[in-house]
């Protein structure tokens, strides 16, 4: 699935990009890939991501600071 969204400055505001490209994998629904271009339409940054896999068996372990493993 691809979504676009087009941001335009108002009142001051700016924005990172005005143009962002998201590709969305549809079976889990995880963005897989964003493509930003600037007022002029020149590429600012691509990326994406290959053979995602999801629910690997991570614990709250692998989220903590407390983890050890982690040498904090």
């Amino acid at each position: 699935m691809r979504v676009e969204a087009r941001f335009t400055p108002k009142d001051g505001q700016q924005y990172y990009t005005s143009h962002m490209i998201a590709h969305i994998d549809k079976e889990h629904m995880l963005p897989v890939g964003i493509t930003c271009y600037d007022d002029k339409g020149q590429l600012q940054e691509q990326y994406g991501y290959k053979d995602l896999k999801v629910n690997v068996g991570l614990t709250e372990n692998d989220f903590s600071k407390a983890n050890k493993a982690y040498k904090f």
